[in-house]
């Protein structure tokens, strides 16, 4: 059974709602608006790792400001309170792995650890205390551009010179065409330690490639693989260089290119448990052994062992040939925190006269200015 509404309260249930209509209209004009000028609330701050910005690990020291995004502070990190060990604390949301002489770049505080730098070191970034007395790379990524494929230092501190380095592996060579084609010096295989048992030997084409280099007016230098476990193998090393060497002369060093086995006999290397004490040891000795026969020595390496690999304090009297290969567009440049002076920038080049592909090479020569 349906019971009539009295007019007298359907009156009053009105005049209720219009009065809570009211005053929700009110609290509404009332309230500040929480986006100014109709603006979308801001998204979060964007957090990137290294693994989504792989052009970070092509950076120079002072450009990876180029990829960072803009430094905003929070409620959380504007009230963290500064660290008493160092003098600036670095509050943005970036992490760690994207400060890279921040405050230079943008002029904002940063956290550092007591001379430390930070750089990529061919796995990831890392915070690093340089070496004391090692000469620090003083060519920045904008100093070189890539000419026909190759890249070519546009500063004004160096004069280069372009090389290959060569072994059996290229077999016979046509060194009047390699002259011909812009090489300027070669390194040549000289002998070689094998890695399972440590015999030593000589590189079969090396008498062939001297004579041909040196009558084609190139440079020449040699290098010997080694597989030295101790100071006594890298001095016999040095002995069979000096050896087969003969009294010939050289234009450039004798090189001690000491590698880490990688391929499917890496497990059974002689030298897998060699570490950066002994290995440093053996560099010192085959290369004072090969000053005391004569010639200039010099030390071979990649990112990896000239970090991780080597002391480079106890290397300093010698000369560093660095291995890098160039993977462009991202990275053009020798990244490497210390001074080099060869670049091995390539495996995989074609040279007129070498058949297949082989090794190219800069070599930084200082332009001496007069004060």
């Amino acid at each position: 059974m349906k019971t009539a509404v009295r007019p007298q309260a359907g009156i009053i249930l009105l005049l209720v709602l219009v009065l809570f209509v009211g005053i929700a209209l009110g609290l509404m004009i009332a309230r500040p608006p929480q986006h100014p000028e109709s603006e979308e609330a801001p998204e979060e701050a964007e957090v990137r790792t290294v693994e989504e910005s792989p052009e970070a690990a092509s950076l120079p020291l002072q450009d990876l400001g180029e990829i960072l995004p803009e430094v905003t502070e929070t409620e959380e990190n504007a009230e963290e309170p500064q660290t008493p060990e160092t003098d600036t604390v670095f509050h943005a949301e970036v992490p760690a792995g994207y400060i890279l002489r921040f405050a230079e770049i943008h002029e904002e505080p940063l956290h550092l650890a007591a001379g430390e730098v930070f750089l990529y070191d061919g796995f990831d970034w890392i915070w690093m205390k340089p070496l004391e007395g090692v000469p620090v790379n003083d060519m920045e990524k904008d100093q070189f551009q890539l000419i026909a494929g190759r890249p070519t230092y546009m500063g004004d501190a160096y004069e280069t010179r372009l090389g290959v380095d060569v072994s059996e592996h290229q077999n016979e060579i046509d060194w009047k065409k390699v002259a011909q084609s812009g090489v300027d010096f070669a390194y040549i295989r000289i002998g070689r330690r094998g890695y399972t048992e440590g015999g030593l030997f000589d590189d079969p084409w090396f008498e062939n490639n001297y004579d041909g280099a040196s009558k084609a007016g190139l440079q020449v230098g040699v290098y010997f693989y080694s597989q030295a476990v101790s100071p006594e193998e890298a001095r016999e090393e040095a002995q069979f260089v000096l050896d087969a060497l003969d009294g010939r002369n050289l234009d450039l060093p004798v090189v001690f290119d000491w590698e880490k086995i990688d391929n499917e006999d890496a497990d059974i290397a002689r030298t897998n448990n060699l570490g950066m004490e002994l290995r440093t040891e053996c560099a010192v000795a085959f290369c004072e052994a090969i000053r005391e026969g004569g010639y200039d020595a010099s030390v071979y390496f990649n990112r990896n062992l000239g970090y991780y690999g080597y002391d480079l304090r106890q290397l300093t009297d010698y000369s560093f040939w660095f291995a890098l290969p160039i993977a462009p567009p991202e990275l053009c440049w020798p990244s490497f925190y210390y001074k080099m002076d060869v670049w091995q920038f390539s495996f995989t080049e074609t040279v007129p006269g070498i058949e297949g592909e082989t090794d190219l090479n800069l070599m930084f020569i200082p332009i001496e200015t007069e004060e």
